[in-house]
């Protein structure tokens, strides 16, 4: 799923008591409904609500947005002394908005008033689409150079919009049951390239990797991602034992390592261990992964702290052998 973050922003912030904006699943469009029904992209008459109900995503309303909110933060972020005083003041009672409005005016506030709430309004709409698991782009005029010297330029006609990334920077993202499919194409490559260990070769499942996604979120496991414009680029799961904290998974999409993607999951994970009271995070690590020996390596984990010994299975093939001390393993 995909979308022009800027149409999300726009229904932002035209949103009202009497018009809600969704986002149709199908046509990758945004819908709205108002006391006649729901109107959707390119049809003349409004449709029953309820016949669309799992092909819509509700964006945020006028309440969830909470531009009151918005304006206190603007007043006691972004002002200070006698103009900080003024703004605050006017948020009390009746009439509000006029008020803060006529503040503003009087400081010379009202254009950073407007790049403020641009920013936080850009802000929602990003977490709204990582939340419901929908990539955004930007769109971008553009006009070729040879057009605009023509005489007969006409800008309705001649200028043209192009998609461009949003160029935001990455950053961590919680995985719910709502965005979770943007997770289990990774999920299903990192079971694939964990059985490649055991020179073993398995299909992606995706049918078990949701299952597997599922279950983490059921225990409340942490999991998280790295978001670049909307999209995940690589994932990691936290597994929780009485309070000792496990980095479950951990992958990143070939296109994006040594980015500093499984950097910062690595270091998301080692923060949640942090506030459960450990000095450190442990990992489960197949002893030939050596791509990630020498990621942990590099992040200070060199210590040894348990060997899981286990019984080979039925025709299991175990070609390599490591020494631990004075004991050999198969593997």
């Amino acid at each position: 799923m995909k979308t022009d973050l800027a149409k999300i922003i726009e229904c932002l912030e035209d949103a009202s008591d009497e018009i809600t904006f969704f986002y149709h699943v199908p046509t990758e469009t945004i819908a709205y409904r108002n006391s006649d029904g729901l109107w959707l992209e390119g049809q003349s008459k409004p449709a029953d609500p309820d016949d669309y109900l799992e092909d819509v995503i509700e964006l945020p309303s006028r309440y969830d947005i909470n531009e009151y909110g918005i304006m206190r933060d603007f007043a006691e972020e972004e002002t200070k002394g006698t103009a900080q005083e003024w703004l605050i003041n006017s948020l009390h009672g009746k009439g509000a908005f006029r008020r803060f409005r006529a503040a503003l005016d009087r400081f010379g506030l009202r254009e950073d008033w407007y790049d403020y709430k641009d920013s936080a309004l850009r802000s929602i709409a990003m977490v709204w689409c990582e939340d419901n698991g929908i990539e955004y782009y930007e769109t971008k005029e553009y006009v070729d150079p040879e057009d605009e010297e023509d005489p007969y330029f006409d800008e309705e006609e001649d200028v043209q919009y192009i998609k461009v990334q949003a160029n935001e920077p990455m950053h961590i993202v919680q995985i719910n049951e709502k965005n979770m499919q943007n997770i289990l194409y990774m999920t299903a490559a990192f079971r694939k390239t964990l059985a490649s260990f055991h020179q073993q070769t398995v299909s992606e499942d995706l049918e078990q990797a949701e299952e597997e996604i599922a279950y983490y979120l059921k225990r409340e496991y942490p999991v998280f991602a790295v978001s670049k414009d909307g999209r995940f680029v690589g994932y990691a799961v936290c597994r929780i034992d009485d309070s000792c904290v496990w980095l479950e998974s951990i992958y990143v999409r070939d296109e994006f390592r040594r980015k500093g993607v499984g950097k910062m999951l690595f270091r998301h994970a080692e923060k949640i261990a942090e506030e459960y009271g450990n000095d450190t995070l442990y990992n489960y690590v197949h002893p030939n992964n050596d791509r990630m020996l020498r990621f942990l390596a590099k992040m200070g984990y060199d210590v040894l702290n348990l060997i899981e010994v286990r019984k080979a299975g039925k025709n299991e093939n175990t070609p390599d052998t490591y020494t631990i001390g004075n004991n050999t393993f198969k593997y």
